[in-house]
C-alpha cells in the first residue's frame, strides 16, 4: 500500500508544484521589471527570428511545432526539472524538511541560468530575474512538500 500511495504522491506533489510554479512566475513577470523585459524581449526578437528560420523550411507545420518544443523546454528546465529531482532525491532519501524541498529547489532553479551560461558575473537585471527564479523554486518545492514530502520515508 505504501509503494502505490508514493507513486501516486509523488507525481501528483510535482504536478501541483509546476503548475503552482508556472503560475507564480508568470505573476512575477508582471510585476518585476527586468523579469518583464526578458519575457518581452523572448517573446518579440528571439521568436520572430524564430520563426522566420522555422517557415524559411518550406514546411507549414515547422513553426508550431518548433515553437510549442521551445516553450516545452523551457518549461521542463526551468520549472520542472528541479522539483523533480528535488523530489526524488529526497523521496529516496526519506527526507521530510520543508527547508529541504523549498530550499535546495529554490537554490537550483536559480541557478540553472547561471550555470546555463557558464558565467558567475551578471547585472543587477540578472540578480533580480536569479532573486523571482528563487522564489519560483522555493514555492515549487513547498507545494510539492505540503502534498508528498512530509510523507517521504513513512509508512502511509
Amino acid at each position: 500500500m505504501r509503494l502505490l500511495a508514493r507513486f501516486l504522491l509523488v507525481p501528483l506533489g510535482i504536478g501541483c508544484a509546476v503548475t503552482a510554479s508556472l503560475i507564480f512566475l508568470m505573476a512575477a513577470a508582471t510585476f518585476q521589471p527586468a523579469l518583464g523585459r526578458l519575457f518581452a524581449g523572448l517573446s518579440l526578437a528571439s521568436l520572430f527570428a524564430f520563426l522566420d528560420a522555422l517557415t524559411a523550411t518550406g514546411d507549414p507545420e515547422a513553426a508550431p511545432r518548433g515553437a510549442l518544443l521551445v516553450l516545452w523546454t523551457l518549461t521542463v528546465g526551468i520549472v520542472a526539472l528541479p522539483p523533480a529531482v528535488v523530489a526524488l532525491i529526497g523521496e529516496f532519501a526519506g527526507w521530510r524538511s520543508f527547508v529541504w524541498y523549498s530550499g535546495m529547489t529554490g537554490v537550483l532553479t536559480a541557478a540553472l541560468p547561471w550555470i546555463a551560461r557558464g558565467s558567475a558575473e551578471g547585472t543587477q537585471g540578472e540578480a533580480d530575474i536569479t532573486l523571482v527564479l528563487f522564489l519560483t523554486g522555493a514555492l515549487a518545492g513547498l507545494v510539492h512538500w505540503a502534498i508528498a514530502g512530509r510523507t517521504a520515508g513513512r509508512e502511509l
